[in-house]
């Protein structure tokens, strides 16, 4: 999905970066493409785990990196009541508190409850949201 926000075909790759990502899956070429752009790193042990869901933060940092460089990303205070300050994810979601681009969670009445929960999966719609106010909002 991100790699579509870019208006981007994946080169041809040859070679897998991640032992878990054959080169004849239909998704081989995007998450070679985005490791190559440094949008993703992968886990310590070589694998990608392409299977696995994404949750807030990783998929944040993710669409972040393929907009923005690591030294644009500069947020400002502590945002949500559910994160923690000095965690790698901080930047991330200060930052995109800040431009708007993320607003956490709201109750039924639809006022913010102050929680972003940052190691829940993303859901696809969550994800549109985001992708659209970064790519497609000024």
């Amino acid at each position: 999905m991100v790699v579509g926000c870019k208006n981007i075909e994946p080169f041809e790759f040859t070679e897998s970066s991640f032992s878990d990502v054959s080169v004849d899956a239909w998704y081989f070429p995007y998450i070679e493409y985005a490791y190559e752009s440094g949008w993703v790193e992968g886990h310590e042990d070589g694998t990608f785990r392409p299977e696995n869901n994404v949750n807030r933060v990783e998929a944040l940092k993710m669409i972040l990196l393929a907009k923005y460089s690591e030294e644009e990303i500069v947020g400002g205070g502590h945002n949500f009541v559910d994160t923690i300050q000095g965690e790698w994810y901080e930047k991330y979601v200060n930052f995109a508190a800040e431009k708007g681009f993320i607003g956490g969670y709201r109750d039924e009445k639809g006022n913010p409850t102050g929680y972003f929960g940052p190691g829940n999966d993303l859901t696809r719609a969550e994800a549109a949201k985001i992708l659209f106010k970064v790519f497609f909002r000024d």
